[in-house]
C-alpha cells in the first residue's frame, strides 16, 4: 500500500478553512489526549486481543 497521498490544492484549502475543535476531556475512553507511544501501545494490545480471540475461535 502506497504510504504517500497527494492532495489537490482545494482539499488542502478545504483542510486549512475547517474550524478547530477543542474535544474536552471526559469519562469516555479515547486515545485523542494520549501520546503517540501511549495510542500505539493501546492499539498494539487491542490487536493482540484480537488475533488471541480469533487463535481460540472466539470470532
Amino acid at each position: 500500500m502506497d504510504k504517500n497521498y497527494k492532495l489537490t490544492e482545494e482539499q488542502v484549502q478545504q483542510i486549512l478553512d475547517t474550524p478547530v475543535t477543542k474535544i474536552e476531556i471526559s469519562d469516555v475512553f479515547n486515545t485523542i489526549h494520549l501520546s503517540r507511544e501511549e495510542r500505539n501501545r493501546h492499539a498494539r494490545r487491542i490487536l493482540d486481543s484480537r488475533k488471541m480471540k480469533r487463535e481460540r475461535g472466539e470470532e
